[in-house]
């Protein structure tokens, strides 16, 4: 055999070797999904479902498992834990979408626990391991809503309480300047200065009532 016949004959050899190691990869990558981070960090990953009145809410649960000296506990359910976390993670989420609102902790308790009692229900993993909560995390994100809640209504009553007197007030004020007055150009000034304040109340109420639409759409 010639010098360029074994040239082509080892070319032939490692194109056929290239070729078989290639589509071995390509099968190994195909039957084994890719990990994301968290996985290759270690983490044991679980997505799950649950709902919450009339929405599903989609969740993912992470779990890192503890080991002693290095070596991790082989009994443990590891996925069993990771998707048990998620159904805690979709119960937060339900209870930061409630419309509890309340300055005591009393009365966002009640609220709460009636709120999370017929609206949350706890769904099933799509993991090879289903997990399930209680209650309590919905809970315990409700009651921070509804005191936040609370709070900001507390502030803005008050607010529209001074504005709505300051309002009065001084619609009376330019009212009886205005069926007072003998100018026509202070009689004008005064009406328009009542239309003004109407106005005003007019803003502050839609205001009000976008500051709940946001609170409640993002589940705060």
């Amino acid at each position: 055999m010639t010098t360029f016949k074994k040239i082509r004959f080892l070319l032939a050899l490692l194109c056929i070797f290239t070729a078989v190691m290639v589509t071995t990869t390509l099968s190994s990558s195909a039957s084994t999904p890719a990990k994301s981070g968290a996985e290759e960090a270690g983490f044991v990953k679980a997505e799950c479902t649950c709902t919450c009145g009339t929405k599903t809410i989609n969740a993912t649960g992470l779990y890192k498992p503890g080991s002693v000296l290095g070596i991790t506990n082989p009994l443990e359910n590891t996925q069993a834990t990771a998707a048990t976390k998620c159904q805690e993670q979709c119960a937060r989420t339900c209870g930061g979408f409630t419309n509890c609102s309340d300055q005591t902790d009393a009365g966002c308790d009640t609220c709460c626990t009636t709120y999370c009692t017929s609206s949350y229900k706890t769904g099933a993993g799509t993991s090879t391991a289903s997990g399930s909560t209680t209650e309590n995390p919905c809970k315990t994100s409700c009651k921070s809503t509804c005191k936040f809640r609370g709070t900001v209504n507390g502030i803005t009553d008050i607010i529209y309480m001074a504005a709505g007197i300051l309002g009065a007030l001084m619609i009376a004020i330019h009212g009886i300047r205005m069926a007072t007055s003998q100018d026509p150009h202070e009689r004008d000034a005064s009406k328009s200065s009542i239309i003004h304040v109407i106005i005003a109340l007019i803003i502050i109420a839609m205001a009000a009532a976008l500051v709940n639409m946001f609170i409640t759409l993002g589940g705060v």
